[in-house]
């Protein structure tokens, strides 16, 4: 882990705590067992699971590429050494976490999980707070006003 980086801790990252998330809603399930069935027929409840999941991926998918074509580090630990802005970043300046929480909402459509989808909302807020705020706090002091001119420009999630 290098000292110029955000998350330094395994627990404050994304696969912790989407993970959680879907670990969390496979022991809810199993204590507390919820349905979409009796709100949407099946076949359509996984056509639109299914087209929600793979925009969830191709959202996710594609900020990989931005950060890979930059050279940036999406892995944490890492340091940033150039702010990200175009592409997918024109749009979103979070779209990674935007293509996860995407993945949840395709993943409970498409297996009956309604669990992920009420689970969605928390891990949002576990997002913002573990880990967007500390991320926009360091891009800020390395690339000031840069960054602050981008915030203006691009929105947190969409």
């Amino acid at each position: 882990m290098n000292s110029d980086a955000v998350h330094t801790s395994p627990w404050k990252t994304s696969d912790a705590l989407y993970g959680g998330a879907l670990l969390a809603g496979l022991a809810l399930e199993y204590v507390f067992p919820l349905t979409i069935g009796k709100i949407m027929a099946t076949h359509i409840r996984i056509m639109l699971g299914g087209i929600i999941l793979s925009i969830g991926i191709l959202t996710a998918v594609l900020a990989k590429i931005q950060f890979l074509n930059a050279a940036q580090p999406s892995a944490p630990g890492k340091p940033t050494t150039r702010l990200v802005q175009d592409g997918i970043f024109s749009y979103t300046r979070n779209p990674l976490y935007l293509g996860l929480v995407i993945i949840l909402v395709g993943l409970s459509l498409t297996f009956d999980m309604p669990w992920w989808i009420i689970l969605a909302a928390p891990i949002i807020g576990l997002t913002q707070w573990l880990l967007i705020i500390p991320e926009e706090k360091y891009l800020m002091q390395k690339f000031e006003g840069q960054y602050f001119l981008y915030t203006a420009r691009v929105r947190r999630w969409i």
